[in-house]
């Protein structure tokens, strides 16, 4: 009788362990597929990122190893988004702070103050054959 309990016991534990281990690999592929479609929505939010970043011209492109400093066009596309992503801010910040001077506090601000100096030298000329 021991012995049938004692199997029985043994039995109830190894279908208990059965049980938790199908739960564990369903629970794991559950979090797989989640996590797949967030990691491509994440890579195609950082590829547009960066493609942005490169037609507004503060995103890096790759330099020459000819000592030129000329840099390439990154084909966005063939970028790995962990690889864009890593460090992005800092370099975007590094060259806006290089291209604006630190003058600017964006893009926008930029082209406001660019658009008024084109007011303001539109006014020179308009002075300039008034006084003519």
């Amino acid at each position: 009788l021991r012995q049938l309990e004692r199997r029985r016991a043994e039995d109830e534990e190894r279908r208990k362990q059965s049980v938790e281990a199908i739960h564990e690999e369903l629970d794991q592929k559950v979090y797989e597929r989640s996590f797949q479609g967030l990691e491509s929505s994440v890579a195609q939010l950082t590829r547009g990122t960066v493609k942005l970043c490169q037609v507004v011209g503060v995103f890096p492109g790759a330099r020459l190893g000819d000592g030129t400093g000329e840099e390439l066009d990154i084909d966005v596309e063939l970028l790995n988004w962990e690889d864009c992503a890593r460090n992005m801010a800092g370099r975007v910040a590094k060259v806006w702070n290089q291209v604006s001077s630190q003058r600017y506090r964006s893009l926008l601000d930029m082209l406001g103050h660019k658009a008024d100096h084109s007011v303001l030298r539109l006014l020179q000329i308009s002075q300039q054959h008034v006084e003519c």
